[in-house]
């Protein structure tokens, strides 16, 4: 397995100059995706705080974060990731568990239309259904 770059959080200082690397990509995955938001509520998002975007050196792989409190449990979120470089997207897992526990939360989550328990062992793996009403 090749080795993922480095993952280093981008802070909102910055966040206008890395944008238009990555914002035509953010708004293909919402597209591909048919998600219910659009890039400019990600840059928002990350902007005011409630979002936090993590980068390679070479801008080549992102990641959006979220920390989502309920209750009982602190959760990182995955809520966007984009990995266009050689390494496979599972190699970044351990620096994702790194960012959480730094962040004091309980587990990394993200949602998937792919299998990924062969790939990240231990990963539980929840389903998530929904129908429109």
């Amino acid at each position: 397995m090749t080795v993922a770059a480095p993952l280093s959080h981008v802070p909102v200082a910055e966040l206008r100059d890395v944008w238009p690397k990555i914002r035509d990509h953010v708004s293909w995955i919402s597209e591909r995706t048919s998600q219910p938001w659009i890039a400019e509520d990600v840059y928002h998002e990350i902007l005011v705080g409630n979002a936090y975007l993590w980068m390679t050196p070479d801008r080549e792989s992102f990641v959006v974060l979220q920390v989502q409190v309920a209750p009982y449990t602190r959760d990182l979120h995955v809520w966007l990731a984009s990995n266009q470089a050689e390494a496979n997207a599972a190699a970044y897992w351990p620096q994702l568990l790194a960012i959480g526990r730094e962040a004091l939360c309980n587990r990394v989550e993200f949602e998937s239309p792919r299998r990924w328990e062969r790939a990240v062992p231990g990963l539980t793996v929840r389903h998530l259904y929904s129908q429109a009403t």
